[in-house]
């Protein structure tokens, strides 16, 4: 009895620990939503971006483990790639605007 009572426990502990992780995501995604939309740069609207992509990775990840299935693999993946192509494709468009201007080497 008391081992079935100590997974119970751990059962528990684990479904308030994924809704305490989901909650924490959600607010990231709403915080890179306001930057998206408030900038004030084109950087910080970058770093957004990347926050909110990163935040909806992580909370797919957490409905698959909630789930128990790794059905969501491949949607974690579709994400993953959209994100970074997005960011690439961003950062090109960002330096073809500014290819008139001098490099600065660091």
């Amino acid at each position: 009895a008391a081992r079935a009572l100590a997974g119970v426990h751990t059962i528990m502990t684990l479904t308030y620990a994924l809704q305490a992780s989901e909650l924490i995501l959600a607010v990231a995604v709403l915080i890179g939503l306001y930057r998206l939309v408030r900038g004030p740069s084109v950087v910080d609207r970058l770093i957004a971006f990347d926050l909110i992509v990163l935040s909806v990775v992580a909370f797919t990840a957490l409905i698959s483990i909630e789930a128990g299935t790794p059905h969501f693999v491949e949607l974690i993946l579709i994400v993953s790639l959209l994100g970074f192509f997005g960011t690439v494709a961003l950062i090109k468009a960002l330096d073809v605007t500014e290819a008139g201007e001098e490099e600065v080497e660091p």
